[in-house]
């Protein structure tokens, strides 16, 4: 799930006009909307995965909030540039889409990935005979152990009654 937030920017900036209908210069208000969406972890990614869906996630929403100022301008714009700035809209709006769709294709192999891990259990199991010498096998046995919180006695019994 990720939590969307759309901020409002309210610039003051100098408008020809102003000076025309004898306004005080630099007191037009121009307001913009900035998208921005906070990604919730996942824990079975690495920083490398985040770092990736968050740019994906990045371009998205500068791509939208790009589009949306745009249509929030269409009525100032002359009409004979009309047609230019709707082709700039429209590209951005497939910018947006191509980032959804690799994020799309991020998930969708993130989750092949995580189906496949489960299916072998964490680790490939093989029922392979291994020849090794007595000695050997203890060494390794004892290199195990030093890795594990469990101790393992490899001390053979006496049996002799």
């Amino acid at each position: 799930m990720n939590i969307k937030t759309i901020n409002e920017i309210v610039e003051t900036t100098e408008h020809p006009l102003e000076e025309f209908f004898d306004i005080d210069p630099g007191t037009t208000e121009v307001v913009s909307y900035e998208q921005k969406t906070e990604l919730v972890k996942a824990e079975e990614y690495d920083q490398k995965d985040d770092e990736i869906e968050q740019n994906f996630q990045d371009i998205y929403d500068k791509s939208i909030s790009a589009y949306q100022n745009m249509q929030e301008q269409m009525d100032d714009i002359d009409p004979r540039y009309m047609a230019r700035v709707q082709e700039v809209a429209n590209q951005l709006l497939n910018t947006a889409t191509a980032a959804a769709a690799l994020k799309l294709k991020l998930k969708e192999h993130k989750d092949k990935l995580m189906i496949a891990k489960n299916k072998l259990g964490g680790a490939a199991k093989t029922n392979q005979p291994i020849i090794i010498d007595t000695n050997a096998l203890i060494e390794q046995l004892k290199a195990q152990s030093l890795n594990k919180s469990d101790p393992i006695d490899i001390t053979p019994e006496n049996n002799n009654t």
